[in-house]
């Protein structure tokens, strides 16, 4: 664990920047705001959907964004909450994270 000062400003940032993004990732479904949703994530991005049936696999960014844009838009309204977020830093690389959350889907 980290102990200087420094070290832990940073972790606190990082670690609301990363919760804010996990965030975003369910208001730009909600809002239907694609470009929000698309800058939630790398490209291209590891995406596992595999309990909904899509393999974990490789996608770019576009790609992933119809993968959800495209079933979504058969709803009138959606609602995505993401609480409880556990954010796990690398202790070997510090610009390395893993979030855990929920998410509580209405459709």
């Amino acid at each position: 664990m980290t102990t200087d000062l420094e070290s832990r400003i940073r972790r606190l940032e990082d670690s609301v920047l990363i919760g804010e993004r996990v965030i975003k990732y369910a208001m730009g479904v909600d809002r239907r705001d694609w470009e929000m949703f698309a800058d939630c994530f790398t490209d291209p991005v590891h995406v596992d959907f595999s309990a909904s049936g899509v393999p974990a696999a490789e996608f770019a960014r576009d790609d992933l964004v119809t993968l959800v844009r495209v079933p979504l838009s058969g709803f009138t309204a959606t609602q995505h909450l993401s609480p409880n977020h556990v954010i796990e830093f690398d202790e070997h690389d510090p610009d390395r994270a893993v979030c855990y959350s929920y998410i509580y889907a209405q459709h």
